[in-house]
């Protein structure tokens, strides 16, 4: 009779009840609960065995892979933390600690600190399933602090020495989407479709080519195909939201774009993408906590500070936007938000003025080629629709 992974964790518990000492059976049995999915059970054996040997090197790295693995990252990075940091003054590289530890931090958002750990990993001395991901690490950590040119160059080799891979073939052509080489990333997404290794990032790059293309219902597809397969995929709702919001279906691309805020909570364009939303159906209260949202992500950010002027002249305070349109322009002295709210000033503080739509559509084609380009393409067209816009301010 064949053993399940089941089984053969309750059998080597009993084991472990007759011999409860044990360290290294107390180990497998950690192991053996973890490979049946019985992810608590295997915290509890080994938090037992830490209660009886609090310095045991292996259980307590196991129990920060259990705390990565429930979700439990904060945890799990004061266990690892602690654990390179004896590891490392005992004279051990705790190469495999350290690759853990990048795992949690990757979770986090801690991109630095994510780099920092893997700067002390020998990336060659690792075994080749690990050295491919301690490199998808650290280009995914490039690929966040805007690095695009040195992320591309590592996963354009993980592509190359892993062709079959689809989480390297995706991560290089959404690389190549963020640095609008949009040739390259249609060819790898037509390749993968080719393929039938279309996974849920890939998806989503097919949903920006083709938002891009204003093949709106091709991107409606692809995103809900990416949400499908990945329900807490920040991207995809994030570019959902803009295909709808291009459709003019505004109350649930509103809706779209609030999930993509509560999965990529420090991601400034979804909360600048939901924040014009809300301007033009005219609340300004949700414009303005998702524009402070912004800000609390990132204060240095000159659109936050332009979006927060915009909602000061629809509310006649002229001096307050002033001041705001100041700290914008000397952040960012191409801010587009902070151009709106200037034409806003000039134009009578409306944002259903015929005049002001068309200086506005003039403004966003000279930011075409700004940061947010999926954001500004779905805005132009909500502005070139003239819809009747919100009720009057």
């Amino acid at each position: 009779m064949t053993t399940t992974p089941h089984t053969r964790a309750e059998r080597l518990q009993s084991y472990l009840s007759q011999d409860p000492g044990n360290r290294a059976l107390r180990c497998e049995v950690v192991e053996a609960w973890m490979a049946a999915q019985r992810l608590e059970q295997a915290y509890t054996v080994a938090l037992e065995g830490l209660s009886r040997d609090p310095a045991h090197a292996q259980l307590r790295y196991q129990r920060g892979v259990i705390e990565r693995m429930t979700g439990r990252l904060h945890e799990a990075t004061r266990t690892l933390t602690d654990l390179v940091e004896e590891l490392r003054r005992s004279g051990d590289p705790a190469q495999v600690v350290r690759l853990e530890l990048a795992r949690v931090q990757a979770g986090l958002g801690q991109h630095q600190a994510c780099m920092d750990v893997l700067g002390g990993v020998q990336v060659a001395d690792l075994p080749e399933p690990l050295r491919a991901e301690a490199d998808f690490l650290r280009l995914r950590a490039l690929h966040q602090q805007g690095d695009l040119e040195a992320a591309a160059e590592i996963a354009e080799r993980l592509h190359r020495e892993h062709p079959a891979e689809p989480a390297f073939t995706a991560a290089l052509a959404t690389l190549y989407l963020d640095a609008q080489r949009l040739d390259d990333a249609a060819r790898l997404f037509a390749q993968a479709q080719a393929q039938g290794g279309v996974n849920a990032e890939l998806s989503a790059v097919g949903g920006y080519l083709a938002l891009d293309a204003a093949d709106l219902r091709a991107a409606e597809h692809r995103f809900e195909l990416s949400l499908s397969l990945t329900p807490d995929f920040g991207r995809a709702w994030l570019g959902l939201g803009l295909t709808q919001a291009a459709n003019g279906d505004r109350k649930t691309a509103r809706e779209s774009l609030a999930a993509a805020c509560r999965h990529m909570p420090t991601h400034l364009g979804s909360w600048h993408a939901l924040a014009w939303l809300q301007l033009l159906d005219g609340d300004l209260d949700g414009a303005q906590a998702s524009f402070d949202a912004a800000l609390a992500a990132d204060r240095t950010f000159g659109d936050s500070h332009g979006g927060l002027a915009i909602i000061a002249v629809l509310r006649g305070q002229a001096d307050t936007a002033r001041e705001l349109m100041r700290t914008g322009h000397r952040l960012d002295r191409q801010s587009m938000n902070v151009g709106v709210a200037g034409l806003l000033l000039e134009r009578g503080g409306r944002l259903d003025s015929p005049e002001f739509l068309d200086e506005a559509l003039k403004l966003l084609r000279q930011h075409a080629l700004e940061h947010n380009p999926q954001l500004l393409t779905s805005l132009g067209r909500m502005l070139s629709r003239r819809p009747s816009g919100p009720a009057p301010l």
